[in-house]
C-alpha cells in the first residue's frame, strides 16, 4: 500500500506541473490567429447572351464573402456566406471583380480581384419578307428574322427622325403609309451584343382603292316584300356565314363606308355566302345586289339550292362606280330551286378587289305608301321611317296593350348618341291636308313624366317649309295621348314629311330613359 500512495503522490505533481506550463496560454491566444486569403476564383460565363457570370472562389479560414462585381460606379460590395451561389448578370464588356474573404474573427483578406470580358454572340443570318396588305390599302407587313436575336427593329422611311416599331423575330410587324409610292425599308436584328445586323431594300406600296361613298340606299319595302341577306336598310337574315371555308384564297372583310356597312372582297377567286337553313324567294320577283371595283373586270352571282344546283349571271361592270342589279328570278328558276336558296357563290377576276352590299331578294307592287292616320297596323303599308342624329325608329309589337292603347303594332324610338335634335320622319304619300283639320293627337309611352314629344311637318323637298308642337308626357310606364295644336299653320304651303323627335335639347344614350313609344297619329279638329 505504501507504494501505491507513493506512485499517487508523483503523478499528481506531474499534473500540476503540466498545468503550470506557459505555452498552454498561447494555444488559445486570438493574437495568433491570421486573416484567411483568397488563393484564386474561377468564373463561368454563360454562352446564351444573358450575361449570367457565376464565381467560385477558393480562400483558407473564410466564413464569408465580400464581393464587387466592377459593373457599378461607388459601388457597395455585396455579401455572400461560403454556401451562397456568387452570380450577377453583366451587359456586354470587361469588368474587373474584387473579392474579400471574412474569417470567424471578422479578419479581412486583402482584395483578389479578377479580370473578365463578358462577349454576346451578335445576331445573324437576317432574313426579311415584305408584302403588301391583300385588304387593308397601303398597309406593308413586314417579318424580320435572324439567329441569335431578341428583338428587329422596323423603319419604314415615311418620317424624317422615325422611331422604329419593334417586334420579336418571325413575327410580322404592320404598317400604313399615307401615300402610296417607293420607300426604303431598313430592317434591324438585335440582342444584347453592341453588334446589330441590318438591311435596307426599296419596296413599292400599293393602294387598294375602294368607294368613298355608300352604296345607294334601298327604297323602303314591307317585311313581306323582302327577304334580306346583306343590307342596312332592311333586316337580314340570321346567323348567316359570310366567309365560309371553301378554299379560297378572297380575303373577306366588313368595312364602313360613308357610315353604310359594306362587304369588301380582296384577292379574289372565288367567294361563298352560307345560310344557317334556306330561304323561301319563290314568292319574290328579283336579286337585288350593289357591287363596286377599281381593277376587277368581270363579275358573276350565284343563288345556289341543295344538289348543289347552281346558275351564274354575268354582272356587266362600270369601273370606279357603285352598279345596282336587279336581276329577275327567271334568270336562274330554271336550274335553281328558288324555294330552297341555302346559299351564294361570288366569282369575278382573279386577285381584283370588289365591294358588295345590299344582297336581298324582292318583289314589286304589294306595298303601298302611307297616309295619315298612322296605325302602323297594315301590312302592306310602307312604314319606313328615316332616322337621323341619334334617332332609332323600328316598327314593333306593343310591349304594353293596355289603357287607351291595346293595339298590336307600334312604333318603338330610341334617341342614341348624336345630336340633341335626333329623331325620325316618314313621308307620306301625298302632302297633308290641313284644309279643315287642324289638331294632331299621337299616343305616347315613357318611362318618365314630363318626356317631350316633338312632332313636326316638312315640305317634301324643302325642309326650311316647316311646323312644329311639343307636348309633355303627364304619366310614366303607360300609354297616353298627347295633342298638338296646328291651327296657326300656313295652309298656303304643302307638308308632306311628319317628323318625330323626342326630348329635344337633350343628347340621348340609347339607355331606358331615351327609349319612347308612339302610335296612332291622326289629324283632327
Amino acid at each position: 500500500m505504501k507504494i501505491v500512495k507513493n506512485i499517487f503522490a508523483f503523478l499528481l505533481l506531474v499534473s500540476l506541473v503540466v498545468s503550470c506550463d506557459p505555452t498552454e496560454d498561447r494555444i488559445y491566444s486570438f493574437d495568433e490567429i491570421t486573416a484567411p486569403s483568397v488563393t484564386d476564383a474561377i468564373v463561368n460565363i454563360t454562352t446564351d447572351n444573358t450575361g449570367t457570370v457565376t464565381v467560385i472562389p477558393s480562400a483558407e479560414g473564410a466564413t464569408m464573402y465580400k464581393v464587387t462585381f466592377g459593373d457599378t460606379e461607388s459601388e457597395t460590395p455585396t455579401e455572400f456566406g461560403i454556401q451562397d451561389a456568387i452570380t450577377h448578370v453583366y451587359g456586354e464588356g470587361s469588368y474587373t471583380i474584387g473579392i474579400v474573404a471574412v474569417g470567424l474573427t471578422g479578419l479581412s483578406s486583402t482584395e483578389f480581384t479578377k479580370a473578365i470580358d463578358v462577349i454576346f454572340t451578335p445576331p445573324a443570318n437576317l432574313s426579311v419578307t415584305a408584302e403588301n396588305d391583300m385588304a387593308v390599302s397601303k398597309q406593308v407587313n413586314v417579318t424580320g428574322s435572324a439567329d441569335n436575336a431578341t428583338a428587329i427593329d422596323y423603319y419604314f422611311g415615311e418620317v424624317v427622325d422615325e422611331e422604329p416599331l419593334t417586334g420579336e423575330p418571325g413575327t410580322a410587324v404592320s404598317y400604313i403609309y399615307e401615300n402610296a409610292g417607293d420607300y426604303e425599308i431598313t430592317v434591324v436584328a438585335r440582342n444584347a451584343s453592341s453588334v446589330t445586323l441590318d438591311t435596307s431594300f426599296t419596296f413599292t406600296v400599293t393602294e387598294i382603292k375602294g368607294p368613298q361613298v355608300a352604296a345607294p340606299t334601298p327604297p323602303g319595302r314591307v317585311d313581306t316584300d323582302v327577304i334580306s341577306i346583306f343590307s342596312d336598310a332592311y333586316t337580314d337574315v340570321e346567323n348567316t356565314n359570310f366567309n365560309p371555308n371553301w378554299g379560297q384564297s378572297t380575303i373577306v372583310t366588313t368595312v364602313e363606308i360613308d357610315g353604310n356597312n359594306t362587304i369588301q372582297y380582296s384577292n379574289l377567286n372565288y367567294q361563298g355566302t352560307q345560310l344557317e337553313g334556306s330561304v323561301d324567294a319563290s314568292g319574290m320577283e328579283y336579286l337585288h345586289i350593289d357591287i363596286w371595283t377599281e381593277d376587277a373586270t368581270e363579275a358573276n352571282i350565284y343563288p345556289i339550292s341543295p344538289g348543289p344546283l347552281e346558275k351564274a349571271y354575268s354582272l356587266p361592270i362600270t369601273s370606279g362606280t357603285w352598279v345596282s342589279y336587279d336581276i329577275a328570278l327567271t334568270e336562274f328558276s330554271d336550274v335553281v330551286n328558288m324555294s330552297e336558296v341555302f346559299q351564294f357563290k361570288f366569282t369575278g377576276t382573279t386577285g381584283s378587289t370588289v365591294y358588295i352590299d345590299n344582297l336581298y331578294f324582292y318583289r314589286e307592287g304589294a306595298s303601298t305608301e302611307p297616309t295619315l292616320p298612322l296605325d302602323f297596323e297594315s301590312a302592306t303599308v310602307n312604314y319606313v321611317w328615316t332616322d337621323f342624329d341619334g334617332g332609332a325608329t323600328t316598327l314593333m309589337d306593343n310591349p304594353d296593350a293596355t289603357g287607351v292603347n291595346t293595339s298590336s303594332k307600334v312604333m318603338q324610338m330610341i334617341k342614341n348618341t348624336g345630336q340633341s335634335w335626333g329623331g325620325s320622319f316618314i313621308t307620306l304619300e301625298a302632302p297633308i291636308d290641313f284644309s279643315t283639320n287642324k289638331t294632331f293627337k299621337m299616343k305616347v309611352w315613357a318611362n318618365k313624366v314630363g318626356a317631350k314629344a316633338l312632332l313636326k311637318v316638312e315640305n317634301a323637298s324643302n325642309g326650311g317649309i316647316a311646323f312644329e308642337k311639343e307636348a309633355t308626357t303627364t304619366v310614366a310606364n303607360q300609354w297616353e295621348e298627347l295633342t298638338f295644336d296646328y291651327s296657326t299653320i300656313d295652309t298656303g304651303n304643302e307638308y308632306q314629311k311628319v317628323v318625330i323627335i323626342f326630348d329635344l335639347g337633350t343628347v340621348g344614350d340609347g339607355s331606358a330613359d331615351f327609349t319612347y313609344y308612339f302610335d296612332d297619329i291622326v289629324l283632327t279638329n
